[in-house]
This record gives C-alpha cells, structure tokens and sequence, in this order.
C-alpha cells in the first residue's frame, strides 16, 4: 500500500518496506527521485562502507543493503557499570522497494560520509 503528500512542490511517496527478521538494529533511509536518478541515503554511523552489501533481487525490484555496526567494546576488567545503551551494534538490513522507473543498475555510485550512506541510481 503506498500513500503520497503533497507540500510545496514536494511530492512524498511512502511504499511498504520489508525488514528480515534476522537483523539486529534497522537504519532509516531516505529515497528521493530526480529526473536523472533515484537517490537513497542510508543513516549508519559507525559502519565502514567496507561492511556494506548491496544486493538487487530484480524480480521483486527490492534493493537490499546488508552490513555490521560493531559494538563498543569495553574491557571487563574495567567492570564498567552501564547506565544506558542506545547504540545497538550488531547486523542491520534494511529493503527498499525501488521507484517502478528505468534504472541503469550498473552504474550505481556509492560514497559514505559523515554516517551517511549516499546510493545514487541513475536512470537509464
């Protein structure tokens, strides 16, 4: 089911996304279409674009982006005592049902700065 808004000249499109259930933590994306490109950015800070994995299963038109955040490592002979815990490290996925619009696949640029995972699509 996908619902759209519109807001000065703004259109925004929400699109049923599917999560697996073997992922740890689940980062929040943005997808925004131009006339040239779809481009999404992926929130995921303390992940390396190294840990990051895309995968297209053209079929269903989903792009998956699979990786690992690993977990702030404290030393038990510190006998730390935690007062809270909100970053969560561990698997993450998260699957976007790409716009129904011709992508050119191949030419896919990725780039990660600042905690964000920048994934731009040109159209074909």
């Amino acid at each position: 089911m996908a619902s759209q808004l519109r807001h000065h000249n703004v259109e925004v499109v929400r699109t049923h996304v599917s999560v697996t259930t073997r992922c740890v933590w689940t980062p929040k994306v943005d997808i925004i279409e131009t006339e040239s490109y779809v481009l999404l950015v992926v929130e995921l800070p303390g992940v390396e674009l190294s840990e990051v994995e895309l995968v297209y299963r053209r079929l269903e038109n989903v792009l998956a982006i699979k990786g690992r955040r690993g977990s702030l490592m404290i030393s038990a002979e510190e006998r730390p005592r935690v007062h809270q815990l909100e970053i969560i490290g561990g698997d993450f996925e998260r699957e976007i049902v790409l716009p129904r619009v011709a992508l050119d696949l191949h030419e896919i640029r990725t780039s990660l700065e600042n905690g964000l995972l920048s994934i731009t699509i040109p159209k074909a």
